[in-house]
């Protein structure tokens, strides 16, 4: 009876500090965002009559299949409404793309709720000189600029919104820096003397009309990473568009193998597979050729994947080319302390054969939650091992 009374003390406890963290988080949520002057864009389009508004795609409920390295992830929610925005004197600064109505900030341009982020660049805004363009500027450049998954996925994905609503505009806003941006933007038909091309986060436009496409990644799934589902109508356009492109530059893919190993030999520190040279060895008897990514163009990439039947890659921004996989190919992702279920929807939706493999335990609560976890998210994203043979084997056999 004792244990029983202690128990019950100890769990109304922890419930009670459970109950404050949730609080204290909402409510410091809410500061910063009254702080930094966060609105929702029901208000703002309340207050500003002169702002427009093109729906594009409705809001609508998804469901994937089980991710079977954790259920911390979830499988299934809302997509918000998709939508384009037009912005009489509206301003944007940084390379992330952040959009001022006056001096407010829409929320649902806010990407992942990273308010952390925006305070950070908000910190530059104040050196910026904001320079005024006559004609209508589209603004594509957000969150994820200087990653391939977010670029090709999530920042095309606006520009499919713009060409899916045919709004037209006259100058394209973009941090096209690295160096698969400027052939993507080339692929996809943009004409270069459109681009302002934001190299620093000190740049600050006033446009006489601002075109502003909604983030192609805002769910209500529950989730803190909102980059992990894409919208599945946009990604098929996205997919289609580059396909057609690229098929038409009639690149010889008699010289890919269909089973393929994608080295991070190119990844620098972050998530190098250390053995990788003594794990290749066991997929070349198996008939695998192995790809640095980064010495091929990007037509030859999506081309390489586009007749591809197996692909064995470590989990990283290389995988983001299975969008271009036909339907049924065989996707074997390889988790380090890195566990990301961005590649898993993606088959989801391509309708691919997705088998993701461990190969170190890991606790994937950093990432279920990856704003309360940051230090732990930025040491599994930089993490580094010799892969156990064992899981080669498991992989071998499944082959």
């Amino acid at each position: 009876m004792i244990f029983k009374i202690r128990l019950l003390v100890i769990l109304s406890f922890s419930l009670e500090i459970y109950s404050k963290k949730v609080f204290i988080r909402k409510n410091s949520d809410i500061s910063i965002k009254e702080k930094l002057k966060v609105v929702k864009l029901q208000k703002i389009l309340e207050e500003n009559k002169e702002i427009s508004l093109i729906k594009v795609l409705d809001s609508f409920y998804f469901k994937g299949s089980d991710f079977s390295i954790s259920s911390k992830f979830p499988k299934e929610g809302y997509f918000d409404d998709l939508f384009v925005l037009s912005i009489p004197q509206g301003k944007v600064f940084s390379r992330r793309g952040h959009v001022f109505i006056g001096e407010k900030i829409v929320e649902e341009f806010v990407w992942d709720q990273r308010y952390d982020l925006l305070q950070q660049d908000l910190k530059n805004k104040e050196k910026c000189f904001c320079r005024k363009i006559q004609g209508k500027v589209a603004v594509i450049s957000q969150f994820g600029y200087n990653n391939y998954f977010h670029f090709l996925n999530e920042m095309l994905g606006r520009l499919a919104l713009l060409e899916m609503s045919n709004v037209k505009y006259d100058w394209l806003y973009i941090s096209d820096e690295m160096p698969y941006a400027p052939q993507l933007l080339e692929l996809w038909g943009i004409d270069s003397s459109k681009i302002i091309s934001i190299k620093y986060d000190t740049l600050c436009i006033e446009a006489e009309e601002l075109i502003v496409p909604s983030l192609v990644s805002n769910t209500t799934a529950g989730h803190n990473h909102a980059g992990s589902f894409i919208h599945p109508i946009i990604m098929e356009y996205v997919k289609d568009k580059l396909l057609q492109a690229a098929f038409k530059k009639n690149i010889d893919t008699s010289r890919f193998s269909k089973k393929i190993f994608i080295s991070r030999k190119d990844a620098y520190a972050s998530r190098r597979i250390l053995n990788e040279d003594e794990i290749f060895e066991w997929f070349k008897e198996k008939d695998f050729a192995q790809y640095e990514l980064s010495k091929m163009s990007i037509v030859e990439q999506i081309m390489l994947f586009a007749q591809a039947e197996v692909i064995v890659s470590e989990q990283g921004s290389g995988l983001t080319n299975i969008l271009f996989c036909k339907p049924g190919a065989k996707i074997y992702e390889i988790f380090q302390a890195m566990v990301d279920n961005c590649f898993w929807w993606q088959s989801h939706v391509n309708k691919l054969q997705y088998f993701p493999f461990l190969t170190i335990p890991v606790d994937v609560d950093y990432f279920a939650n990856c704003k309360m976890n940051i230090m732990n998210y930025q040491k599994a994203w930089q993490s580094q091992i010799n892969i156990p043979i064992d899981s080669v084997i498991s992989i071998l056999n499944d082959l």
